[in-house]
């Protein structure tokens, strides 16, 4: 832990006493968690926020634009091959 800072936050009661729970069945602590569980979000959160940020530059500086729909049909596309490959397995 030498190469740890404090952070504070608030919690809803309700989350913080499913925390407490959880170090005191895991025998981790309640830092120990908050900690995984906010590297996992940011990792998670990082390349989505990096692409719409790079999205919206891309438009702003007169790149292609997609339109809902056009998004919606090659989404579904994208999904029906899936789906179709996964049937053949």
């Amino acid at each position: 832990m030498a190469d740890s800072e404090v952070l504070s936050i608030r919690l809803p009661r309700k989350l913080k006493a499913k925390l407490e729970k959880l170090a005191k069945l895991s025998g981790r602590s309640k830092s120990w968690h908050a900690a995984e569980a906010l590297d996992a979000y940011v990792d998670y959160q990082m390349p989505i926020v990096k692409s719409i940020i790079e999205a919206r530059d891309n438009a702003r500086n007169g790149g292609r634009t997609y339109t809902l729909e056009e998004v919606k049909a090659r989404t579904s596309k994208i999904i029906e091959r899936a789906q179709a490959k996964q049937a053949q397995k």
